[in-house]
């Protein structure tokens, strides 16, 4: 009895005739937050660095921020699965079909909000977990050799707290050596 009345209530819900509209205008909401996020990010980090000749960690932090932080290519699917299932929603009359079209929507909007959130992480300063993982992960040769040449480059001591300074917070001298060191080997395997 539940179980028909749960199945009644879900088929109910999803030919509502507003379920399309609300989700629609929830994308449009999460998108309207998330784009002045990327605009402010993108633009402390990339424009302010270059105008006060601060340029200590902008190359990687550019890096880590659209691979990291917005993963941006990823990004790009997320804002897909909100919108695209949405243009079929009318031509299918299958509670399935649109069962399915609903659960991509939440996925790619939750998505989103873990990219919303990655940002206000960044923002309150703690950069040292982004630019770690960036540093593990990065394979491509120009950007493996411009992240770690933006590293050694910056006047900026890595090793400081983050209450000292908005940059590595945590990291030591080790940590850092170590990331460079397999990052190295690993260019030299690549190598031979």
């Amino acid at each position: 009895m539940i179980e028909a009345t749960s199945s009644s209530n879900i088929s109910h819900l999803l030919f509502s005739d507003t379920l399309m509209g609300v989700m629609q205008t929830t994308g449009l909401a999460v998108l309207a937050i998330l784009i002045p996020l990327v605009i402010a990010i993108l633009q402390e980090e990339i424009i302010h660095k270059r105008n006060e000749n601060n340029e200590g960690f902008l190359k990687l932090d550019t890096r880590v921020i659209l691979d990291e932080v917005l993963k941006f290519k990823a990004l790009l699917v997320y804002v897909g699965m909100i919108f695209l299932p949405l243009l079929f929603w009318d031509f299918f009359d299958n509670s399935l079909f649109r069962f399915i079209v609903f659960v991509i929507w939440a996925f790619g909007l939750i998505r989103i909000l873990f990219i919303i959130l990655n940002i206000y992480q960044w923002v309150k300063g703690d950069l040292w977990k982004y630019r770690s993982s960036y540093l593990d992960q990065a394979s491509s040769g120009s950007d493996v050799i411009t992240s770690w040449r933006s590293v050694w480059s910056s006047k900026v001591d890595p090793t400081l707290q983050k209450s000292d300074q908005k940059g590595f917070s945590g990291g030591d001298e080790f940590d850092l050596l170590k990331k460079f060191s397999t990052t190295v080997s690993d260019l030299i395997k690549k190598n031979d």
